[in-house]
């Protein structure tokens, strides 16, 4: 049965990805910071991993035991008035996340909006040909 780690498993995507995931019969492990978190997950079938994205440690030692990762948590705390600080947390969250499964061939899913990139200058849609934001943090 192949072990999942889900960030974000009490958020709007991830508590979706980790129902499906438990209906296809994975075990799914998901990063929880607060006890209302680990009872949604509990309740979902899920094992809460007390932490959060600076907890590095965590991140890597659970996505070292998964066989599927999904980074669905985005730290919306700080975004209007710091956001290098939230840009920087990301950056070695997923860091933390992608370096155990470097050579593994297991996947790391990642899921972002467009708060990462620049508008389009004509008004249209913005899409995946959208430029990012400059920022030395983020590659």
């Amino acid at each position: 049965m192949p072990h999942v780690f889900v960030t974000g498993a009490t958020g709007f995507i991830g508590r979706v990805v980790t129902e499906f995931a438990i209906q296809q019969g994975h075990t799914v492990r998901g990063l929880s910071r607060s006890e209302a978190g680990d009872a949604l997950l509990t309740s979902l079938g899920a094992t809460p991993v007390r932490g959060d994205l600076s907890t590095l440690d965590i991140l890597s030692s659970e996505s070292a035991k998964a066989d599927i990762v999904f980074h669905l948590a985005f730290n919306h705390s700080e975004i209007a008035t710091n956001i290098d600080k939230v840009l920087d947390l990301e950056v070695k969250a997923v860091d933390a996340l992608a370096e155990p499964l470097v050579g593994t061939n297991k996947p790391l899913v990642v899921s972002s909006g467009v708060l990462l990139v620049q508008q389009s200058q004509d008004g249209t849609d913005t899409d995946e040909s959208a430029p990012y934001f400059e920022n030395p943090g983020f590659k």
